[in-house]
């Protein structure tokens, strides 16, 4: 607590200390993470599964205001993915794709799987895998609630999602299950 409190301290100093003039106006640079997008669709928008699961990933990273460094550290565990699926094409462009959030002191929602992801593929554990499903899964279900679909398009795109789950992991040969695809599939069964 004191850590976090010191951090945002630090950060407040930093701010107030980094204005800039530029001619007439003054510039202002600051080291807070960005204001996250709301991604939503219009009605009957042609929306491919990659687009959805890209958008997806990449709005739950930033409404948790996850770090690049670690959505680039996630991405960069190669034994989270199958190469050739593409739910697990889409999951890792999106997590290589986030930029811009860098303070760690802000991280909310899922950032607590995040780090587990990390930290259970240095110690070499499979409960890695577990957080992995837990992120996809919620970033997916929650965008499903919330990026206003047609419950036509909803439907197709989770049709999309279920044969690509069950193709990637046909893909699979070291594990017992794909985090990306069981969370994307998972994300599309009733509660």
């Amino acid at each position: 607590m004191i850590l976090r409190l010191s951090i945002l301290v630090l950060v407040f100093a930093l701010t107030a200390c980094s204005s800039t003039k530029d001619n007439t106006k003054t510039v202002t640079t600051t080291t807070t993470n960005p204001t996250p997008t709301k991604i939503t669709y219009k009605p009957n928008q042609d929306v491919s599964m990659d687009q959805f699961l890209q958008d997806a990933i990449t709005s739950g990273l930033q409404r948790d205001a996850i770090t690049t460094k670690v959505a680039t550290g996630i991405a960069d565990i190669d034994r989270y993915f199958v190469e050739k699926c593409n739910i697990c094409k889409n999951v890792r462009k999106a997590l290589r794709a986030h930029t811009g959030y860098t303070d760690a002191s802000k991280m909310t929602g899922e950032f607590q799987s995040a780090l587990k992801i990390i930290e259970e593929d240095a110690n070499h554990s499979e409960a890695g895998k577990d957080a992995f499903k837990t992120l996809v899964n919620s970033y997916v279900k929650y965008h499903f609630r919330h990026s206003n679909l047609m419950a036509s398009q909803t439907a197709a795109i989770q049709k999309q999602i279920e044969i690509e789950a069950e193709n990637g992991k046909a893909l699979m040969s070291m594990y017992s299950f794909c985090p990306s695809c069981d969370g994307a599939d998972g994300a599309c069964k009733k509660e």
